[in-house]
């Protein structure tokens, strides 16, 4: 590989100065511990090899900048850089060798602080550091020994000013040297420091050090890539170095992958894979800087932050390609869905239980804890993964401007955003860390983000292709149920809708739906994702079968219109559910006079008023045959968007609404033995409606029937509702003046109530109407109290309360009056 050299050779051939635009040296930094132990760690274990072939050399990350008259200011490679040269002085001091080395050390210097360039030149001043051995007497001034911390020594000489202790790259250089007292979880020391690492060295054996570390052979190595060479910008400075003073999670995971890009290289059959990815002018280690920074600095916060956009677009990568990733059986690596657990109990939740994916679904981009958790099942991170994601990138610049969504999805972000708030800058105590929030990614938009991550894999940009790719994805994760949720919600429906898209040409989707695929898979709720994959294949089918129309442009007008969010189907299936575009025109046309345009899933349907007559004239046509459907399928009865659009996509419904579309007037013939066929005439053709979708104080807006009490009940959500059959208690006393309601929620020009009882008076006396089971009470009442109050009168002893069977002939009044007077007469003056 072109430009392979050594820190020694690179001072022999540059004056090396870190330009003052890069941040401090953080290696040396409180907290980084861990990472200097394993750095330091890694450079004495090349060094303690002995490889005649090179094949143990230590790769380290590129370093590159502007060469200008011999002088070389590193754009990244600063820490390493600094960390290296600091190795090379204390070897050079322990072995005996700093008089000579000091010439070639002189040529690294420090821009960044005239405190910081000052006391790297007194390093390089042998006179201040003549080592005294142990056994020796100097009586004239204090001498390094070896037995004393360098820190410690260093900071009491004349020629170390106090204020330098304030100085964080000289602090931090300082704690480079000597180590920390630090400990990790078991109580131990933590060997971070060069003091620390090389402890038990002797003089001689730094010498053989020293010899490797300036020999031509030496086992640490890196790749120089000059800026003015591979026409690197100045502006890199800036989007290199804003990044923060600390260390990011991001800089340590973008160090590890490229290092493990780096032993695979060494260690794998398929090297010359690997290799490829690490060439200095376009593979992953310079674009990781260069080319892909250029995206994501595009989209930088408002005090140019990059990496935690940068990071979580990393985190959402890996979990895409695990996601999709098979074993050589061709098997999902991440089992989801009901699985059987090995104390024999079943989860519906199998990819909870699985570390990759748990890791991951949390989307975290502050935390960053080792590349272990990046591993495959093998313990491996495939090739191909670095190979697709080199791809995605090199060619998103060139669709980065059109990435235009349709409204339903158009607030997602392929690359992450910052999320600008007014607290954002401040800290957090307990971490000492900038708060920080970015755009989030829900179910569907995993799915977006895996389709247009296999678009850029599978071909350079194209403008009708991609429009055609993101239309038809998008139409697939647009359903919402009558809930108001959307059909995609769970990592099986994920897996679903990826898998049918895995079988698609993104660059040719109309054709590839046109011949066909399988929807084998995990089955949605309903269907539901099916029938969306069905209605893809049936319009493109559509489009390219009339080229001499324009079909598409047909289509996708009315896949965004008001609130169907790409779906369609209810414009071209007959009323045998089958395809027939012949009424398309006529039911287009309807739909736009009834819908108004901008409607979304949360607003009201209908233009105009919010009446209930279209409601009605809908459920007015539907057979009871398949109103058992509608209910189990938890209908909401309102002209919210929502509901309209459950009743319009209905499998169960193509007739229906085909004929409310066509304008057909001919409603379902009333079946007064059939209780569904009651309970549409109930909804249809009584007043019922027309006050229920208008009655938000009760929230009967919100109604839908279920089952109760062996009663059918027109219910909103955690209130009491309407029970739809038994409307005896209105047809006695709505009709009959001597009764008088004292407490109930009647329904204005029905029998119905809302509720289960209703208070009403007669003849003094207070009685409570009750509908229970299958049979329905009237209680009678104490007498109100002081404060109006009054409970039942001992409620369920024989005579105080008249019992009518549903199944008994129609209840009149006169009947209720005679069984309430021998109430009265049986209970006396009874309080």
């Amino acid at each position: 590989m072109d430009n392979k050299t050594t820190f020694w050779n690179l001072l022999k051939t540059y004056k090396v100065e870190i330009p003052i635009i890069q941040r401090d040296y953080a290696q040396g930094r409180e907290g980084m511990e861990y990472l200097r132990r394993k750095f330091l760690g890694s450079l004495k274990a090349a060094l303690d090899k002995d490889s005649v072939d090179g094949s143990e050399n230590l790769k380290l990350d590129f370093v590159y900048g502007s060469v200008i008259n011999g002088k070389l200011s590193p754009i990244d490679g600063q820490q390493r850089l600094t960390t290296l040269w600091l190795m090379h002085w204390y070897i050079a001091l322990r072995a005996g060798m700093l008089d000579e080395a000091t010439p070639i050390l002189k040529n690294f210097s420090y821009e960044t602080r005239i405190s910081s360039r000052t006391f790297c030149q007194s390093l390089c001043s042998p006179s201040l550091f003549k080592i005294k051995k142990t056994d020796e007497k100097e009586e004239e001034s204090e001498i390094y020994t070896e037995e004393k911390p360098i820190a410690n020594y260093i900071m009491r000489q004349s020629w170390f000013y106090s204020y330098w202790k304030q100085d964080p790259t000289i602090q931090a250089m300082l704690r480079m040297i000597t180590g920390t007292d630090v400990k990790d979880k078991k109580n131990l020391d933590i060997v971070d420091g060069l003091e620390e690492l090389f402890k038990e060295t002797s003089e001689e054996e730094f010498r053989i050090y020293w010899e490797r570390l300036t020999s031509d052979d030496c086992p640490i190595i890196f790749y120089l890539l000059p800026m003015n060479e591979f026409n690197l910008t100045d502006d890199l400075y800036v989007k290199m170095n804003a990044r923060g003073k600390e260390l990011t999670e991001f800089e340590n995971f973008k160090a590890d992958i490229i290092g493990y890009i780096q032993q695979k290289e060494r260690d794998d059959e398929e090297s010359s894979k690997w290799h490829s990815l690490l060439d200095p002018r376009n593979g992953i280690p310079i674009r990781f800087d260069n080319d892909w920074m250029d995206i994501f600095w595009k989209v930088k916060s408002r005090n140019s932050q990059v990496d935690h956009i940068y990071f979580a677009f990393l985190n959402r990568f890996f979990w895409n390609e695990y996601f999709i990733g098979a074993d050589t059986n061709g098997k999902h690596l991440l089992k989801v869905g009901k699985m059987r657990l090995k104390d024999g109990s079943q989860t519906s939740v199998a990819e909870t239980y699985d570390r990759f994916y748990s890791l991951f679904n949390k989307d975290d981009f502050t935390k960053y804890t080792g590349l272990e958790g990046y591993l495959f099942d093998n313990n491996e991170i495939p090739v191909s993964l670095f190979e697709r994601l080199n791809r995605i990138l090199n060619r998103y610049p060139a669709i980065a401007d059109n990435l235009t969504f349709p409204k339903w999805v158009n607030n997602f972000a392929f690359i992450p955003r910052y999320v600008e708030k007014e607290d954002d800058q401040s800290r957090n105590e307990d971490q000492g860390k900038e708060k920080v929030s970015i755009t989030t990614i829900s179910q569907p938009e995993r799915i977006l983000f895996f389709a247009i991550c296999k678009y850029l894999d599978e071909g350079e940009y194209e403008d009708e292709s991609f429009r055609r790719w993101i239309r038809v994805v998008s139409n697939m994760i647009g359903g919402y149920n009558s809930m108001k949720q959307y059909v995609i919600r769970t990592v099986p429906h994920v897996r679903q809708v990826i898998d049918m898209l895995a079988q698609l040409e993104s660059h040719n989707v109309y054709a590839s739906l046109e011949k066909g695929h399988s929807v084998d898979g995990d089955e949605d709720e309903d269907g539901a994702i099916k029938r969306r994959f069905a209605e893809e294949k049936e319009k493109a089918v559509q489009i390219l079968s009339h080229p001499e129309e324009d079909w598409e442009g047909k289509i996708i007008e009315a896949e965004n219109y008001s609130f169907f969010n790409g779906s369609i189907r209810f414009l071209y299936l007959d009323a045998e559910g089958k395809p027939d575009w012949n009424d398309f025109e006529q039911k287009w046309n309807r739909a736009k006079s009834l819908f108004r345009q901008n409607a979304s899933k949360e607003d009201l349907a209908l233009k105009g008023d919010n009446r209930a007559d279209e409601l009605k004239q809908l459920i007015g046509l539907i057979q009871p045959n398949v109103f058992s459907a509608v209910i189990q399928n938890k209908s909401v009865f309102n002209n919210d968007s929502s509901s309209w659009m459950h009743f319009l996509s209905h499998p169960e419904l193509t007739k229906t609404v085909h004929e409310f579309l066509i304008g057909s007037s001919s409603p379902t013939v009333l079946d007064p033995n059939s209780e569904y066929s009651v309970l549409l005439h109930i909804l249809s053709d009584t007043p019922l409606l027309d006050y229920t979708i208008k009655d938000t104080e009760n929230k009967m807006n919100e109604s839908r029937i279920r089952g109760h009490r062996e009663h059918w009940v027109l219910y909103p959500q955690r209130k009491d509702g309407v029970i739809l059959n038994n409307d005896s208690k209105g047809k006695v006393l709505n009709h009959d003046s001597e009764f008088k309601i004292v407490y109930g929620k009647p329904i204005p020009d029905t029998d119905f109530f809302i509720g289960w009882y209703v208070d009403f008076e007669f003849e003094g006396r207070i009685f409570r109407w009750e509908t229970e089971y299958h049979d329905t009470k009237i209680y009678l009442m104490t007498i109100p109290d002081s404060e109006g109050g009054y409970t039942y009168l001992q409620k369920e002893a024989n005579g105080e309360y008249i019992s009518l069977k549903e199944d008994e002939p129609a209840v009149s009044a006169e009947r209720i009056k005679s069984a309430l007077r021998n109430l009265i007469n049986n209970t006396g003056n009874r309080n």
